[in-house]
């Protein structure tokens, strides 16, 4: 790193809260075009909860990992 002059610098979010109106802006535009998209799982009813749970450390849930409720 030091030998070819390489540099790590980080990425703080409140160093960009001035730009988050237009993220928002932007990201409610492509969810809307359906260029954003993602997947989740979801299992039904309260008695599913606690597989629900064991499930997310299994690795057996995609995404968001949600117990519907009616």
């Amino acid at each position: 790193i030091v030998g070819k002059r390489l540099r790590f610098e980080g990425f703080i979010v409140s160093d960009h809260f001035g730009e988050m109106p237009a993220f928002i802006a932007d990201m409610a535009g492509w969810i809307k075009e359906g260029k954003i998209t993602w997947r989740e799982t979801i299992d039904d009813g309260v008695e599913a909860a606690p597989g629900a749970f064991m499930k997310l450390f299994k690795g057996e849930n995609v995404g968001k990992m949600l117990v519907k409720l009616s």
